[in-house]
């Protein structure tokens, strides 16, 4: 059975700050993003289910949430990574993301042709 995906994913290595509600903000790297979802490389684990806040200054400023798919063991080293799917985002942060989506996808296209 092949098994596509909805949007096409830009990988990305953007800086994330992870607030995990009452504690210390989580520093993180984002390792792919599309409309859907991002791939964050971090070195905590999350539960899956969980709601994630979390702010990547370079899409827009405030935070934007999303829920914890699933999250493995990188093999590179003793971080994990995090597939989480964007929901509840505000207009600015749709538009803001599509927008650097759009740009990043651009700029790809430009390098490959």
């Amino acid at each position: 059975m092949v098994q596509r995906r909805r949007w096409e994913r830009c990988r990305k290595e953007l800086p994330v700050i992870i607030d995990p509600g009452g504690a210390n903000p989580i520093a993180a790297m984002t390792l792919d993003i599309c409309e859907g979802g991002i791939g964050i490389l971090c070195d905590d684990p999350f539960a899956l289910g969980s709601k994630l806040r979390f702010a990547i200054a370079e899409i827009a400023d405030g935070a934007m949430t999303g829920v914890v798919r699933w999250c493995t063991p990188s093999k590179a080293d003793d971080r994990q990574i995090v597939g989480v799917e964007l929901e509840g985002l505000s207009a600015v942060h749709r538009d803001a993301l599509a927008d650097k989506l759009a740009s990043w996808r651009s700029q790809s296209a430009d390098e490959d042709g």
